[in-house]
């Protein structure tokens, strides 16, 4: 194994105790080992010291951020639902509205779907006449 990753577990405490014995007596025999272990070690105690500089309160929120997306998510998809119910129910009705003509009038023309096929050019008059 490369020593320098040895080094590394030996300061991280993963290294077992056999190799750590041998890591021992390297490090006392090599002055060039003995320094990278001091560079180790400083890097180790600046990164333990180190804070982030993220405001007061950043994780919370975040997470109340992520927590009303999940919430927009959901209350869109309970808009899109009940739009399709109510095209769906207004489909099946506009569906029953021609059959009912149809039955009726025997007839899918434009008047009949209007309500106009009886009518004539007097009933216009009189019917904008009388409103």
């Amino acid at each position: 194994m490369n020593l320098n990753k040895t080094l590394l577990k030996h300061l991280l405490g993963e290294l077992p105790a056999s190799r750590r014995k041998v890591l021992e007596q390297k490090l006392a025999e090599d002055p060039a080992l003995r320094r990278q272990s001091a560079a180790w070690q400083r890097v180790m105690t600046c990164l333990l010291g180190y804070q982030p500089d993220f405001a007061a309160g950043f994780e919370q929120r975040v997470f109340q951020r992520l927590a009303s997306q999940h919430l927009m998510v959901l209350q869109e998809h309970r808009l899109w639902l009940t739009m399709l119910r109510f095209s769906l129910t207004a489909a099946a009705a506009v569906v029953l509205l021609i059959v009912w003509v149809y039955f009726q009038e025997q007839s899918l023309s434009l008047e009949h779907l209007l309500g106009l096929a009886g009518l004539k050019t007097d009933d216009f008059a009189n019917l904008l006449a009388n409103y």
